[in-house]
């Protein structure tokens, strides 16, 4: 075999070794980023835990209050913080909690809490009797406590829920109008004697006469 020959051979070789290497690396790259992919959709689609830990858990004096919503979204709040339900997937997408953002779980009396949403359900504003200002970003999940109060927040910038205290479907809550006209509103589907627990609770949004009922807390 001549010289030229064996360069020939040992070049075919080498070429052939490296798309092996190269195939290799490929087939790694793809198994990494289908994990990533995996983890991203299965982080995006798990519910915050509270929803399951308070669903046997009995429910306070009074309902959960609704602050904002459309054809997508709801989001409303009770002594235990604000949920963020998606009415597509039919789950929580997200909650932020008074407690661990310094704020009392009174909704009522000196200390209260109280929830305002703006930007069209895009931002959250928790503040207090004190005027101190939380804002939570629903698109980044990431929320702040501000230098400055509540005061300080445009009035036109906050959503406003029409609301009415009327409503012929339901003997515990009143009716929430939203932006098509659907009528939201709570019901109570307890089916047994003791004390209603979270797990009872059903959000309903009747359009044209068409009835949708959604589980939250389960």
């Amino acid at each position: 075999m001549t010289k030229t020959e064996k360069t020939e051979k040992n070049s075919k070789k080498f070429h052939k070794e490296e798309k092996k290497i190269v195939a290799v690396v490929f087939a790694v790259v793809a198994v990494c980023c289908a994990a990533v992919l995996c983890l991203f959709f299965l982080n995006n689609s798990k519910e915050p835990e509270i929803v399951h830990t308070l669903a046997d858990d009995q429910i306070g004096i009074s309902l959960p209050e609704i602050v904002y919503a459309d054809t997508d979204t709801c989001i409303f709040y009770d002594y235990h913080g604000v949920f963020v339900y998606d009415l597509n997937s039919k789950k929580t997408s997200d909650f932020v909690s008074f407690s661990e953002n310094g704020f009392s779980n009174h909704i009522e009396g000196d200390d209260a809490t109280f929830v305002y949403s703006g930007d069209e359900g895009r931002e959250i504003y928790i503040t207090n009797t004190s005027n101190k200002l939380f804002t939570y970003d629903i698109n980044k999940k990431k929320g702040e406590l501000s230098d400055q109060s509540f005061d300080s927040v445009p009035g036109n910038s906050l959503d406003k829920l029409e609301y009415s205290e009327t409503n012929d479907e339901s003997d515990v809550s009143g009716t929430y109008i939203l932006p098509d006209n659907s009528k939201m509103y709570w019901t109570i589907d307890a089916k047994k004697d003791d004390e209603v627990t979270y797990s009872d609770i059903r959000l309903n949004i009747n359009k044209n006469g068409t009835d949708r009922e959604y589980t939250i807390f389960k």
